[in-house]
């Protein structure tokens, strides 16, 4: 009889694969992560009934099960969270494995710059060092510090803000919104990761080499519960960005094959050290812009509560036949997409929303947790650039006083033609 084993132990790794389906040779060069939960319940077999006629009526259907394709889904969750270091001056931001998680997912992963403040027009055009733009791009969320000269509301804290112009001869970019300061020479535009939708990636994800396979174990010491996914790609939601919560990053992963324990021939492998940074729980200075689409005049919201779907859902694309070996009755993944929404409430009651519907008003939405105070690489921020109103504005209760539910619907936004220009969505670290 085997020994009983702890449940709350879990060892999880990642590794791009060079085409559809393959593992890496050894599982010590993945990308060993921390991670909130995995869930590998479905990660089984696909058993089909024996449909011989018998000679006895009660044999029927009573042969052993045949072996059919083995695509399975399966679920796994991480921490949000910033960069956890800062680029040296001029420096791109660090290929880390959250920015890789959410890339693999959401099909786009942009790193800007670190670059210094050379002087600014007004409180969202930025002028930097000659040829420093860069590595900038429209779509991008960048974050922005007063270092020279900054209040108590905003020291050691940086600003997100979407780049909706780049200038390359005058050496400047234009933010979507006004900082809460003019910035000055001396101060900073930190390096950052914006992942974003790129429907040309999502499209074909095993053309463009877009799968990744994963390691899992619960245990150490023994070959009983390792679990080797395959062919993977995932649907990411977004949870916990209520008061006090720690956000999280959840990832519904569909793979094309898997290996179990020691009876698939798995070894185990030993895993490199483990990456991941402390949850940033949401507290005081967690903010939300929600104001006009096309002005630079922020607009700071009170919200009770808010949820955030990306609205991309991605889709196996099955065959009878196999080309990519191991991968049983697929093609490829692709991607369907839906509405990408935010629904939140108010902690105000405003009948300017009710006017807003009425004239198809639309709004830009920005949230964003610039960390505790100590500078970058802690922050962490969601923006749908552009979003109408789906819903008639509802009146609620709050504790004792009344509030606004809204329901947003993302547009496309109009600022440029890339795949970052025109995400919907946009998740930004810093």
């Amino acid at each position: 009889m085997p020994n009983h084993k702890y449940q709350n132990r879990s060892w999880l790794a990642f590794a791009a694969e060079a085409s559809i389906g393959e593992a890496p040779a050894d599982w010590g060069t993945g990308v060993h992560f921390e991670h909130l939960g995995c869930d590998v319940s479905g990660v089984k077999a696909n058993l089909v009934v024996d449909g011989t006629m018998e000679t006895m009526s009660k044999a029927q259907n009573k042969r052993a099960r045949l072996k059919g394709p083995r695509g399975v889904d399966w679920s796994f969750r991480t921490k949000c969270h910033g960069l956890g270091a800062t680029a040296a001056e001029d420096a791109q931001a660090a290929t880390e494995y959250l920015g890789t998680l959410l890339g693999w997912a959401l099909g786009g992963t942009s790193r800007s710059y670190r670059r210094a403040v050379a002087s600014a027009a007004d409180a969202h055009t930025i002028t930097v060092g000659a040829g420093k733009t860069t590595g900038f791009a429209v779509g991008q969320v960048v974050w922005v510090q007063d270092l020279t000269s900054p209040s108590a509301a905003n020291a050691g804290k940086p600003h997100a803000r979407q780049i909706v112009s780049v200038d390359g001869g005058m050496d400047m970019i234009e933010l979507h919104a006004d900082l809460p300061f003019v910035p000055a020479s001396g101060d900073v535009i930190w390096a950052a990761t914006t992942n974003f939708l790129d429907e040309d990636v999502l499209e074909d994800a095993a053309a463009n080499d877009a799968t990744m396979a994963f390691f899992h174990k619960r245990t150490s010491g023994d070959t009983d519960t390792l679990y080797q996914m395959v062919g993977s790609v995932a649907n990411l939601s977004i949870a916990n960005l209520g008061k006090g919560q720690a956000p999280e990053f959840a990832f519904s992963v569909m793979s094309a094959n898997f290996k179990h324990s020691g009876e698939d021939s798995l070894t185990e492998p030993t895993l490199a050290a483990i990456v991941g940074r402390p949850a940033l729980v949401n507290g005081p200075d967690v903010t939300c812009l929600l104001m006009e689409y096309g002005s630079t005049t922020p607009i700071k919201v009170h919200v009770r509560d808010v949820a955030i779907e990306t609205g991309v859902t991605r889709t196996r694309e099955e065959t009878t036949t196999e080309v990519y070996e191991g991968v049983e009755g697929l093609s490829t993944y692709s991607a369907q997409y839906g509405d990408t929404k935010a629904t939140m409430t108010l902690a105000t009651y405003d009948p300017a929303f009710y006017g807003g519907m009425s004239i198809d008003k639309e709004y830009s939405l920005l949230l964003y947790n610039p960390g505790p105070g100590t500078n970058a690489a802690k922050g962490w921020a969601i923006m749908l650039p552009r979003v109408v109103l789906t819903a008639t504005p509802g009146m609620v209760n709050g504790t004792a006083t009344l509030g606004t539910q809204l329901e947003f619907c993302a547009l496309i936004p109009d600022t440029g033609d890339t795949e970052i220009a025109t995400s919907p969505i946009l998740i930004s670290r810093c």
